[in-house]
């Protein structure tokens, strides 16, 4: 979690940690619903890479094969 930007770390928190939606997660966060779904994708995929964990194009988790 380190390697990770503040805002980053702040929207996983938020969302995963403490099961708050994308919309609560923005609130408090003070930006866009929007850029908290872009900004969970680019942690999803940041963290994947720190793993060494393969990821899909979409970088939402899931399975497409």
């Amino acid at each position: 979690m380190r390697r990770l930007s503040e805002r980053q770390r702040d929207a996983v928190i938020l969302y995963y940690g403490l099961d708050y939606s994308t919309r609560r997660t923005a609130s408090i966060l003070g930006i866009e619903e929007a850029s908290v779904r872009s900004t969970l994708r680019q942690t999803r995929n940041r963290l994947a890479q720190l793993l060494g964990v393969p990821t899909n194009a979409s970088g939402d988790g899931k399975d497409r094969s």
